[in-house]
C-alpha cells in the first residue's frame, strides 16, 4: 500500500508525504508518475467543467492534451529534434541521390564524347591517311608525266637537231648552186656577148651553146628545188620550236604542281596535331627522294631549254 499526502498550512504552503515520509515536490510527482498519475495531465481527477472544456476543445488541443496525459510531451522537444534529424537525413540522402544520378549521366555523357572524339579521331587518322596515299600517288604520276614530257622533249631536240644540220646542209649546197648558177649566168652573158661577133661561125659552135644552155637549166631546176627544201626545212624548224615551247610550258606547270603539293602536304603535315597516323620513316624517305630527283630533271631540263 502506498500513501500519499498533502498538508497546506494557514499560510498557504504545502508540504507532501510519500508513506509518511516528508518528501519536495518534485519526489512526490515522481512518485505519483511511478503508478502513471500524471499530475500535469490532470489523469486521475475529473474536475467540474472537465468534460464540457474538452467537448470544447479543437483538434489540435485535443491532441496536446491526449500527449500530456500519455506523457508524450515530455518527448516532444527530442521528437522534434529527431524529426527534424530525419528531414535532414532525407534531404541529404535525396541530394546525395540526385547527385549520384548527375554523376552517372555525366558519365554517361563524357563516354559518350570520349567515343565521339575516338571515332573523330579515327577519321581523321583514315582521312590524313588516303590523303597521304592521294598525294603520293599524285607525285608518283607527276614524276612520271616529266619523265615521259622529258624523254619526248630530248627526242624533238634530237629531231631538231637534225633537222637543223639538213638545213645548214641544204643552205650550204643552195649557196654552191647559187654560185655555180651566178657562174652559168655570167658564162651565158659571155656566150651571148660572143654570140654577136661570132654569128658567122654558129654552125661550129652551136652544140656547145645547147650544153651550156641545158646546163644552165638544170642549175636552176636544182636551185629551185634546193629552195623549195630550206623553206620546207624552215617550216619543219617553227613547228618543232613551237613543239618545244609547248613543252617547257608543260614541264613549268608540273613542276610548279609538284610544288603546290609539296606545300600542301607540309602544311597538312604540320596542323596534323593530335593525329594518329604519319608517314612511316620509308614513306618520308621514299618521298624526298622523288622530289629531289624531280627538282634535279626539272633543273637540268630548264638548263637545257
Amino acid at each position: 500500500e502506498t500513501t500519499f499526502t498533502r498538508l497546506i498550512s494557514p499560510k498557504g504552503v504545502s508540504s507532501y508525504k510519500h508513506n509518511g515520509k516528508t518528501v519536495t515536490w518534485d519526489e512526490y510527482e515522481a512518485a505519483l508518475a511511478s503508478i502513471n498519475v500524471l499530475v500535469k495531465a490532470r489523469n486521475f481527477l475529473v474536475f467540474q467543467g472537465d468534460v464540457e472544456s474538452i467537448a470544447r476543445k479543437t483538434p489540435a488541443q485535443l491532441v496536446s492534451m491526449l500527449e500530456d496525459i500519455s506523457g508524450s510531451s515530455e518527448f516532444k522537444e527530442e521528437y522534434e529534434a529527431l524529426k527534424k534529424k530525419k528531414e535532414e537525413a532525407e534531404a541529404a540522402t535525396i541530394f546525395a541521390f540526385n547527385k549520384q544520378k548527375g554523376y552517372r549521366s555525366e558519365r554517361k555523357q563524357y563516354k559518350e564524347q570520349k567515343d565521339e572524339a575516338e571515332r573523330f579521331d579515327a577519321k581523321l587518322a583514315e582521312r590524313s591517311t588516303l590523303q597521304t596515299e592521294f598525294y603520293l600517288w599524285q607525285i608518283f604520276h607527276i614524276d612520271t608525266e616529266i619523265s615521259e614530257r622529258e624523254e619526248a622533249t630530248s627526242e624533238l631536240k634530237g629531231e631538231l637537231k637534225t633537222t637543223e644540220a639538213a638545213e645548214a646542209e641544204a643552205e650550204k649546197k643552195l649557196k654552191e648552186h647559187k654560185k655555180i648558177s651566178t657562174a652559168a649566168r655570167r658564162a651565158l652573158t659571155s656566150v651571148e656577148k660572143t654570140r654577136v661577133t661570132l654569128a658567122g661561125s654558129l654552125s661550129s659552135m652551136q652544140p656547145d651553146t645547147i650544153k651550156t644552155q641545158q646546163e644552165v637549166l638544170a642549175l636552176t631546176k636544182q636551185v629551185q628545188t634546193d629552195s623549195e627544201n630550206l623553206s620546207s626545212l624552215k617550216v619543219d624548224k617553227s613547228s618543232h620550236e613551237e613543239t618545244m615551247a609547248e613543252l617547257t610550258t608543260n614541264i613549268d606547270s608540273l613542276t610548279s604542281a609538284e610544288r603546290k603539293l609539296e606545300e600542301e602536304y607540309k602544311e597538312i603535315k604540320t596542323k596534323g596535331i593530335g593525329l594518329t597516323s604519319t608517314l612511316t620513316p620509308e614513306q618520308e624517305a621514299e618521298y624526298e627522294k622523288l622530289r629531289e630527283e624531280a627538282g634535279v630533271k626539272s633543273a637540268n631540263e630548264r638548263l637545257e631549254l
